[in-house]
C-alpha cells in the first residue's frame, strides 16, 4: 500500500506562515554573527587609527626636526626659508676684500676740478644762509652743519677714489673790521686741488673751502 504526500491548501500555508512570522518578532537575532562582523570591522578601525597615528606621530618628528633646525639657525644668526632651507649669506662690507688695482693716479678726465667744485660751494651758501641772521649762540651749530652739507652736495659730483674735507666759517661783519681766513694742506698738485667760495649780506658772512685728496 504506496502513501501519496498529502497537498496542503493555500489555507493551510498561510496559517503556517503567519505562525512562523509571529515567532519571529519575539526572538531575538542571534549575537554570534553579528558580533564577529562587528568584531571584523573594529579591528579594521584599529588598524587605520594604528596607521594614522604613526603617521602623525611620523610628521611630528619632521616637524620638531625642521623647527629645531630653524631654531639653531636663527640663534647663529643665519638667513632660512620658509622651508627650512638655508640662504646665502650677504657679503658684509668689512669682509668684502678686492684685487689690488695698483693704481697711484686718477683716470683721465677723472680728477678733482676745482671750478666745478667752487660752483657747488657757492650755490650752497647762497641757498642756505639766504635770509639768514647772525646769532651768537647759533654760529657754532651751524658751521658744523653747513660743513655737513657741503660734503654731502660734493658727493655727488666729486670723481671717484677722492677723499674730501669741507671747512665752514661764520661770523659777523663789523664796521672798520677786516678778516683774512688762511689754510694749509699737505697735497698732491698733480691729483689733489681745493676751492673756495664766500657768502655775506647785512647780517653775517660765510667762507666755505673743499679740499679733494686722491686716495690711492
Amino acid at each position: 500500500m504506496t502513501t501519496r504526500p498529502l497537498r496542503l491548501s493555500q489555507e493551510a500555508l498561510t496559517q503556517f506562515q503567519h505562525s512562523l512570522d509571529t515567532e519571529n518578532e519575539g526572538s531575538v537575532p542571534p549575537r554570534r554573527r553579528l558580533g564577529s562582523v562587528s568584531t571584523r570591522r573594529s579591528s579594521r578601525d584599529q588598524t587605520q587609527e594604528h596607521l594614522h597615528s604613526r603617521a602623525l606621530v611620523r610628521r611630528g618628528s619632521v616637524v620638531e626636526h625642521r623647527s629645531s633646525t630653524v631654531q639653531r639657525l636663527w640663534r647663529q644668526g643665519s638667513r632660512i626659508s620658509f622651508s627650512g632651507l638655508q640662504l646665502q649669506q650677504p657679503v658684509r662690507e668689512e669682509e668684502l676684500r678686492l684685487e689690488n688695482t695698483y693704481r697711484t693716479g686718477p683716470e683721465p678726465g677723472e680728477r678733482f676740478s676745482s671750478v666745478k667744485t667752487q660752483q657747488v660751494l657757492q650755490s650752497v651758501l647762497d641757498g642756505f644762509l639766504s635770509g639768514v641772521s647772525y646769532s651768537p649762540e647759533n654760529a657754532g651749530a651751524m658751521s658744523r652743519t653747513l660743513a655737513e652739507l657741503l660734503r654731502a652736495r660734493l658727493k655727488t659730483v666729486s670723481p671717484a677714489r677722492y677723499k674730501l674735507v669741507c671747512l665752514a666759517l661764520v661770523g659777523q661783519p663789523g664796521q672798520g673790521q677786516s678778516l683774512r681766513v688762511t689754510s694749509r694742506a699737505l697735497i698732491c698738485p698733480h691729483t689733489d686741488d681745493h676751492a673756495t667760495a664766500v657768502f655775506q649780506n647785512q647780517s653775517l658772512f660765510a667762507v666755505a673751502v673743499a679740499y679733494g685728496v686722491y686716495w690711492e
